[in-house]
Order: structure tokens, then sequence, then C-alpha cells
């Protein structure tokens, strides 16, 4: 190995402790603050939560939940039913997990594999929203969420609207989800079959 590849790991395993650091720490407390806070209030819908794991084995996908089980506890890996679909596996998780766990999910199985990265997509189904607020965007519809292409700080997540609104999603700081002109995924509805 040489020296190059030895700081690379080095600095790889840094970034990850640092992820798992913060997502286990996000666990503990299980909610956004602030704007995100408001989306978790209006979560309550009967939409299925999907996520679509693309260019990921059986072997990986099972690593990947084992690994996620260990982190968060059994109960998380066992909120998922996993089906093989022609290019991808599907995930449909149980439909009171909330916004925040959904976002953890997606982020996490972007990251689970040291040597490469996936494309992950995840359908979130949002109820109505009654009050006039920054959420009101999102009454009754089905947000697209992913990891932008361009992210470099490996905890944070994107998401689209079907209309094509792009907003950024941060772990850190107040979790407070912010609009961005544009993303790096354009919105796709989720697959009928999904439905």
């Amino acid at each position: 190995m040489n020296h190059k590849t030895t700081i690379e790991m080095i600095i790889y395993a840094l970034v990850l402790a640092g992820i798992i650091i913060i997502t286990v720490c996000l666990a503990r407390c299980g909610k956004f603050n602030g704007k995100a806070a408001e989306l978790e209030e209006v979560t309550m819908s009967s939409g299925e939560r999907v996520i679509r794991v693309y260019d990921m084995d059986i072997n990986q996908l099972t690593t990947a939940l084992r690994d996620f089980a260990q982190m968060y506890g059994e109960d998380w890996a066992q909120n998922a039913t996993v089906t093989k679909k022609d290019d991808c596996f599907s995930l449909t998780l149980i439909p009171t997990i909330n916004y925040y766990h959904f976002c953890l999910w997606v982020n996490y199985l972007v990251y689970s594999d040291k040597n490469q990265l996936f494309k992950v997509r995840g359908w979130y189904p949002f109820g109505e929203v009654k009050l006039n607020n920054e959420v009101q965007p999102f009454s009754n519809k089905t947000v697209m969420i992913y990891v932008d292409k361009d992210d470099d700080e490996y905890d944070n997540v994107s998401f689209v609207t079907p209309d094509g609104n792009y907003y950024f999603q941060p772990f850190a700081s107040n979790y407070s989800f912010k609009a961005v002109k544009k993303g790096s995924e354009d919105y796709v509805p989720l697959p009928e079959k999904d439905e």
C-alpha cells in the first residue's frame, strides 16, 4: 500500500467516523429543529415511503442493512421490506417512519460502502399542511429525496418537489432546509409498481 492510499484511507475513516458520530447524535435526539421540525408535523400521510437503491448487489445491501441495524437498533432495519426490481432494490418503509429517519436511511445507503457511492432515491409523502407557512409547498405532495452529487460533507440530503422546487436538508447546525436554485436530480415520480 503506498503512502497516498494510506492517507486516503485515514481521511475516509475520519469522515466515516464523523458521519457515524453525527448520525448517532441525531438519532438520539430523533428529530429536526426549525423549519424541518415543521415538516415532521405534516408527515402523517397514508402514502408509502419507498427508497430505491441502484447499482448495489444483494451482499452490499445485506451488509448495509446489518450495519444500519447495529448503529440505530434492530427495529430500524426491520422497518424495511426489501424487493428486487429490474434495475434496483426497493425498500418500502413502514408508514409511521418520520421524515427525519427517512432522510437518515437515504443518506446512510448512499455512503454505506467505503469503496463506492450508490445512487439512492427516496419518495416521501407529506400530509396536508393546514397552516400557511414555509412548509405549505409540501402539502399533500411526495418529494424525492437524494444525496446531491456535489455533496462533500457526507451528512446531508437534498429533495425536489413534483413541481421542480429544490431544497437542501443538512443534518448539522439547526437542521433547517433551504431552497436552492437547482439540484443534481430532477424529480422522478415513484414508479407505479411501488405505489
